[in-house]
């Protein structure tokens, strides 16, 4: 390949390639300077690929040498030696050290058993730890003794290389990146799929990755710092729920993931180029405030920046049942459960300029009284929320049982269904605005999650509103409280509709 061309597909690829980068260095200004010389070094090897079809796995795979070159140098510059004092070196053959190395510190030795695969491993642990025959070996294990043999002698050759090489564990082995994992369902998770991401970080560490580059298990091992043993049976999992996808030896993601990185990429362009938009909503909403108490719905008297922030609500609500929704094909448990999946890689409430979060839009269920309601909730909570929500139900059913045991007294607007059919009327300029609103910023979102994901992972416009519809409508509702809209604080944000 030409250095013409190698310069042409980095060009094309560097967005990705700085992510890459972001997701492995903690700063911009080292990211920035990885990125660079990965660049550098495509280029002024180009012509040592021989076919042009191989470049992508070719690309990468120098990205992950330049890297590694990365941590040495690094390494040097800010290592401090703990050397040993003296090394106790094995006794005598008998100890299965002695099969391998006879002066290197034991803890290089088992450094690199706990980066062996399986086979590999289980048989060596067998026959020098626990004194275990090939026969019995290859008993246990369903393996032609000449397998057994195979794997031992095999496994000598690549702990012997390995011990002699320099390895570094990766960023994520003492400092895991945040991870919720988000499910939209239809049918009932099991508890296995509930546990899986509750509480637990080996499994979002995993996932996060491996999103933007292929990864072995034993790389896995490097970067988060966990032996073979442990990570098999969780990347096995992974696979099953079709959350991880193995090609080779290698493992990549098959969700989309979000971080701060993407975030901030949207949010930089949405504020820059929709706050005309964002304005005409907000002056449109407070326009209308005496229209909209003449209504005359319960609650019409509350203040009137909870009732125009309760109109915005609904104008969010109205204009989501308009987008066409993809439908949820994607098997998550054996019980035919479906669902859409996709995860979140970066801190609760790490966009400060993003003040406002969707907590609960339009939600619509059916009380034991018969009863049906429609409740509207907008919370200062972050965008960003956990897995699985409690008690959503029966927070609602406390505020509805406040409104119908002295309506009077309710502190959140409670319409009937001609009331809402009138409000909605009212306030339809808006609903169109919004509905813009979310469509042009959907497309700036699906763009920025297309630069990231793995080209295995569909992204399109309706997956990308499945994962970010929350983010969206907390952008729009910072951008209208931007351009003069006013949030009501501790005014319980939030409408019901009583059928």
């Amino acid at each position: 390949m030409t250095r013409e061309a190698a310069a042409k597909l980095v060009g094309e690829n560097l967005k990705t390639l700085y992510a890459w980068a972001l997701s492995r260095v903690s700063k911009k200004e080292e990211a920035e300077d990885l990125a660079g010389e990965i660049c550098l070094a495509v280029i002024e090897n180009a012509h040592r690929l021989r076919y042009d079809d191989a470049f992508y796995g070719w690309f990468w795979q120098v990205a992950r040498n330049t890297y590694a070159n990365y941590l040495k140098e690094r390494s040097k510059k800010s290592s401090i030696s703990y050397g040993p004092e003296s090394i106790p070196e094995p006794e005598a053959d008998e100890t299965p050290e002695s099969y391998i190395i006879q002066k290197e510190e034991y803890s290089a030795l088992y450094r690199e058993i706990a980066l062996l695969a399986k086979n590999h491993r289980e048989c060596s642990v067998d026959y020098y730890f626990n004194g275990m025959s090939v026969k019995k070996i290859s008993e246990k294990y369903s393996l032609t003794p000449e397998s057994v043999k195979y794997y031992l002698f095999k496994t000598r050759k690549i702990l012997k290389e390995g011990i002699a090489m320099e390895r570094q564990f990766g960023e994520k082995s003492f400092n895991p990146t945040p991870f919720y994992l988000q499910v939209l369902y239809r049918g009932r998770l099991t508890d296995e799929y509930v546990d899986l991401f509750r509480n637990r970080k080996l499994p979002g560490q995993i996932l996060s990755a491996a999103y933007y580059t292929p990864m072995s298990i034993g790389e896995l091992c490097l970067e988060l710092g966990v032996p073979t043993v442990y990570l098999e049976d969780e990347v096995k999992i992974l696979c099953d729920y079709e959350l991880l996808k193995k090609t080779g030896d290698k493992y990549q993601t098959q969700i989309i993931l979000m971080d701060e990185g993407f975030s901030n990429e949207v949010w930089s362009k949405c504020e820059k180029e929709y706050k005309s938009e964002a304005a005409v909503i907000s002056k449109g909403l407070s326009a209308k405030l005496e229209r909209i108490r003449d209504i005359g719905f319960i609650g019409n008297r509350l203040d009137g920046d909870l009732l125009i922030w309760d109109s915005l609500v609904i104008a969010l609500a109205e204009a989501f049942q308009r987008m066409p929704m993809p439908e949820l094909t994607q098997q998550i448990c054996s019980n035919n459960t479906v669902g859409f999946t996709y995860g979140i890689c970066c801190e609760k409430n790490a966009l400060p300029e993003i003040r406002r979060g969707a907590e609960s839009i339009a939600i619509t269920y059916n009380r034991g009284d018969g009863q049906q309601i429609l409740y509207l909730l907008f919370g200062n909570n972050g965008w960003i929320k956990q897995l699985y929500i409690k008690d959503t139900a029966s927070y609602v059913d406390r505020i509805v049982n406040e409104y119908l045991a002295d309506p009077a007294k309710t502190k959140i607007p409670a319409l009937s269904q001609e009331e809402m059919d009138k409000l909605t009327s009212l306030i339809s300029a808006e609903i169109d605005g919004v509905e813009k609103l979310i469509r042009l910023c959907n497309g700036v979102c699906t763009e920025a999650l297309r630069n990231r994901a793995p080209e295995s992972v569909e992204v399109n416009e309706g997956t990308t509103l499945l994962a970010s519809l929350m983010f969206i409508f907390s952008m729009i509702a910072t951008l209208c409280e931007d351009e003069g809209l006013v949030y009501p604080e501790g005014k319980c944000p939030g409408i019901i509709a009583i059928k």
